[in-house]
């Protein structure tokens, strides 16, 4: 038995599924299915409210089951998972209030202490399930559990607070546990009022403070947890949540409170109570991480995305490192608060919360700075990259110091030095993976940093045992492996593990390298001539920074990159794509890699010997030439959607500054770029490239300079020679090499020619030619779903209403292919009758103004487990969904079909639906956009409308809904009506036009399903 498909059953509520593994392998073994993170079924039942089926499968009113199964019962109910959490737990911690009940009662019908054990569980947070319940909100249920807590509690927990009074009053004052009489909670800390005076053990230290053995001032936060971002919470000894013993004055809390709210708004009344409002905006907070986490790269990359949003959620985020992330983020917010002031000021204000809390010492003397934390690490990283961004540098270069300090007392730069064991848990694996994201982000901005400043680098590669990073769907879905995991030396491998942000990570080191050589080689070469010989031998075999050895580590990166990878139109264009898609970083990682790689080349032949011939510096300016043309190209791909990271910033430079040396202009569009967005965004205009002075525009005096060419005087240096060559040059194509040998050091590994046009045209923006290339290559369909024999029908899961008590009929059976029939096969025939039908069960439990709606029938592709995982089609380069069917219905049918996609994700009940409509009845090729499919959980359209991950698609069916009565409320109740459905086959079609030959044409009415 699969246990992994019997957990996934009882989690989407797949109740025909779940009683064929009970009636194959028995109640014993359903009940004692784990998944790999030791979930039951009750787990997945109870967290997701799934109460009908829990009582079909625990038949709670049949005394004899009950003894039967008792034993069984018992260790499921109490079976803890790898986080200690009960069934129960997860049942309160989602406040299902009917699945708790129902867990409680069969653990009171239970012999034994199973009712008590179950009750004061506690996960490994120390947290009962009426503590969870509380921590959600869910006040109705924590009524409930307390009063069944204090009904099993017969005097035990009393006769033990009276044993510690006198074990306090024997030591005074130096206990830490001292016992509250709390008659009713106060409303600040919960909103939770109890009838009945209750005894708690409450320690005077908070939780945090007791774990670490530190001494606490017992206010809540109180000032240890305040200063170190932690989120202060206390609890008795059976886990409940009670409030602190000790409460600020109000003048006190006000003082308290006034490092949170005098600067989070950055509006001119933002000291104000409009200012205070919006910061207890939970909207709010959640915009400004989204559009960090959408945009913000490649910092972004340092989180794990579902546990920031979590985590957020839950109010969980330190203030310091939430503040940082919103002084990187706010200046993309359309929010109506921040359009009345400059984009760039929006973040300003954020950013010194932030170092406030990270530099500010507490009344202890301590700040957050003492205690080495990865949160800390990323908060200095977060507002060095702010800092970097408004153009505050040395300060930036401060705060990156302190992340570096921070990450090799940590030992981050060698996390890896010894290999991780392959049993890590979930939470364990996503954790040593932020560390190591975390590691590498300070790094490369440290190098990039080093490199534009002209300082050495902290690490050199030796120093750094810790893998690269893991692929981004693999880390936001916890699967990933170590097994075949590259550090930044390795040689590169040919099994494409490393990611496109490995590849970025390795060539910014070699461009950290290459600036490295620019800076101190050269220097010291023109500095003392005399020995150039000699010099130029010992770096060239020992040193990093020579430029025989960039030149090497430039070719052998260029050489291991996968064919994907390559610099051409359409892994440009399609990487562009992902990125506006939303669907991960690669297309970012992707662009950013190819233009640290150009402007590599382009430093590398800004340095020629003086007595380099005319040919040889010709060469080198055509080189030049180019690599200034593949890195506009990318800019102008990435679009503002993708220049928002403070890092685009140089790029722009690079280039605005070889126009003005070339031409004595800037081109209009990179002009814009400066003023529509640099500017705008991160207060750095063009000026900073002349002085102080804003350059010339090349449309305004390009005709002018043309005229005094002859008059300037003669070139003074390399860079100068090099400017006269290009404009004097002729309109004659550039033949650029096309081929790498890594062997000719002296060769540099020449870029694809699609992006570089020749040197005359250079300014002219090329990405026209991108925007119109192909956006993906000519692929066959991908065949997802086929009905074309009777061993089909394995594949595909059939249900209705009639699973929960409904009176719906659905039938998916295969059809052989008959004499004259038009396909050349047989298909498969979904039938059967819908019936609105609500039963009266079902109307009993809505709330008022809630109206019962039933008649539904689907069917879908089954799960496919494999021993690797759970398999998925991959649709990235199939933007369509194609399939084959016929509509055998006559009459005038209410129902409506729907397409369902079911992705890879964190929320399995989310699912992409499209309405699909078949018009008449032949057969018929429909073909649907997949970017059309709209977002939807349990049968509502989701508020926050997601893009499909196309590259992880796990399900795909059709199903059938009743429509409303045109005249009354809800559905009908009284009409059912038959429906008969053909279908052969669902693709995935790289062309809307493309597919099966043989097949009959689109139908026209397709496009406009």
């Amino acid at each position: 038995m699969d246990q992994e498909e019997v957990i996934f059953a009882a989690r989407l509520n797949e109740r025909e599924e779940l009683e064929d593994f009970i009636n194959e392998y028995g109640l014993d073994a359903v009940l004692n299915a784990r998944d790999e993170r030791s979930n039951s079924i009750l787990h997945m039942l109870s967290a997701n409210n799934h109460y009908e089926l829990l009582k079909a499968v625990i038949k709670f009113e049949d005394d004899a089951f009950i003894e039967k199964y008792s034993s069984l019962l018992e260790n499921t109910l109490l079976h803890q998972n790898e986080s200690k959490s009960t069934a129960l737990h997860w049942a309160s911690t989602n406040g299902n209030k009917e699945v708790a009940i129902f867990l409680c009662d069969l653990s009171k019908k239970l012999k034994g202490e199973v009712e008590h054990k179950l009750t004061f569980s506690t996960n490994q947070s120390g947290q009962s399930a009426a503590s969870e319940a509380e921590r959600g909100g869910h006040d109705d249920l924590v009524v409930e559990l307390l009063a069944r807590m204090d009904a099993l509690d017969n005097g035990t927990q009393k006769q033990e607070n009276e044993k510690e009074e006198s074990q306090g009053d024997a030591h005074g004052e130096d206990t830490e546990d001292v016992v509250l009489k709390v008659a009713e909670i106060d409303s600040r800390c919960s909103s939770l009022r109890l009838i009945h005076p209750w005894i708690y053990t409450l320690r005077s230290a908070c939780d945090n403070c007791h774990k670490n053995k530190r001494r606490c001032d017992g206010f809540l936060p109180c000032s240890n947890c305040d200063f170190s971002g932690k989120q202060c919470s206390y609890s008795d000894n059976n886990g409940h949540a009670i409030p602190p013993p000790k409460s600020r004055s109000e003048k006190e809390h006000e003082s308290h409170l006034k490092l949170k709210t005098e600067y989070n708004l950055f509006t001119s009344d933002s000291h104000g109570e409009n200012s205070r409002a919006l910061l207890n905006d939970p909207i709010l907070k959640k915009e400004l991480v989204i559009l960090f986490l959408d945009h913000m790269y490649p910092f972004n990359l340092m989180f794990h995305k579902p546990s920031l949003l979590y985590a957020l959620e839950k109010d969980r985020l330190s203030p310091m490192l939430l503040n940082s992330i919103f002084g990187l983020s706010a200046r993309l917010s359309p929010h109506p608060k921040f359009q009345q002031i400059e984009a760039w000021r929006t973040g300003v204000d954020f950013a010194a919360i932030a170092r406030r809390i990270l530099l500010v010492p507490n009344e202890l003397g301590s700040c957050a700075l003492d205690e080495p934390k990865l949160e800390v690490i990323q908060t200095a990283v977060l507002l060095a990259a702010h800092d970097f961004g408004v153009g505050f540098f040395n300060r930036a270069y401060t705060y990156l110091g302190m992340a570096i300090s921070q990450l090799k007392t940590l030992g981050l730069n060698h996390d890896d030095f010894v290999l991780p064991a392959p049993e890590d848990t979930r939470e364990k694996w996503i954790g040593r993976e932020e560390r190591r994201r975390t590691a590498w982000c300070v790094i490369m901005l440290d190098s990039i940093a080093a490199a534009i400043n002209g300082r050495a680098k902290p690490f050199e590669e030796h120093d750094l045992k810790v893998f690269l990073p893991a692929d981004d769907v693999a880390f936001e879905l916890a699967v990933g492996n170590t097994s075949n995991r590259e550090f930044i030396n390795s040689t590169p491998s040919n099994d494409q593990s490393t990611t496109e942000f490995g590849y970025l990570i390795r060539i910014v080191n070699i461009f950290s390298n290459v600036m490295g050589y620019i800076y101190f080689h050269e220097k010291e070469r023109m500095a003392n001539s005399s020995d150039r010989s000699t010099m130029s031998s010992k770096t060239n075999t020992e040193s990093p920074y020579s430029s025989q050895a960039c030149k090497h580590a430039l070719a052998q990166w260029s050489q291991s990159l996968p064919h994907h990878l390559e610099l051409s139109s359409i892994n440009l264009n399609l990487a562009v794509m992902s990125m506006q898609a939303g669907a991960n970083s690669s297309g970012w990682c992707y662009a950013l890699m190819h233009a640290f790689a150009e402007c590599s080349v382009f430093y590398l032949h800004s340095t020629a010997e003086s007595n380099t011939t005319e040919e040889a510096v010709r060469s080198s300016a055509d080189r030049q030439n180019q690599s200034v043309g593949n890195m506009r190209a990318i800019i102008d791909a990435l679009t503002i959607t993708g220049r928002k990271s403070p890092l685009l910033i140089y790029f722009v430079y690079v280039i605005s500054k070889w126009q003005l040396h070339v031409q004595g202009a800037l081109d209009a569009s990179i002009a814009d770029i400066w003023d529509d967005e640099i500017a705008d965004l991160w207060h750095i205009d063009k000026s900073i490239l002349t002085g102080g002075n804003p350059p010339p525009v090349l449309e305004e005096v390009a005709s002018e300079d043309s005229d005094n060419i002859e008059e300037q005087p003669a070139p003074a240096n390399t860079m100068d020679t090099i400017a006269n060559i290009l404009e004097n040059a002729t309109n004659t194509t550039v033949n650029l090499n096309t081929s790498v040998n890594p062997l000719d050091l002296d060769l540099l590994p020449s870029r694809d020619t699609f992006l570089s046009p020749s040197f005359p045209d250079i300014f002219v923006p090329p990405i026209n030619g991108i925007a119109n290339a192909s956006p993906t290559p000519n692929t066959p369909p991908v065949r997802m779903a086929t009905l074309r024999s009777s061993s089909d029908l394995a594949n595909f899961a059939v249900g209705c209403d009639a699973d929960i008590g409904g009176k719906s009929e659905a039938i998916l059976d295969y059809i052989p292919q008959s004499s004259g029939a038009a396909d050349e096969h047989g298909h498969g025939k979904f039938r059967g009758v819908l019936n609105p039908f609500v039963p009266e069960s079902w109307k009993k439990t809505l709330e008022d103004g809630q109206t019962a709606k039933s008649g539904y029938a689907g069917f879908r592709t089954k799960t496919r487990t494999t021993l690797f995982g759970t398999a998925c089609w991959d649709l990235s380069l199939h933007p369509y969904l194609a399939m084959r069917v016929r509509n055998n219905f006559k009459g005038d049918s209410k129902s409506g079909f729907f397409i369902n996609i079911q992705t890879e994700g964190a929320v399995r009940t989310d699912l992409f639906q499209h309405r699909l409509h078949i018009f008449g009845n032949d057969w018929q090729t429909l073909v649907v956009p997949l970017s059309s499919f709209v977002l939807t959980n349990a049968g509502e359209t989701s508020d926050q409308q997601l893009p499909m991950l196309r590259e992880k698609i796990r399900t795909v069916g059709l199903s059938l809904l009743a429509k409303p009565d045109g005249d009354k409320l809800g559905r009908v109740e009284n009409t059912q009506e038959n429906f008969d459905l053909d279908i052969e086959w669902i693709e995935g079609w790289n062309d809307a036009e493309n597919g099966h030959k043989n097949d009959n044409q689109i139908d026209e009415k397709a496009g406009n399903l």
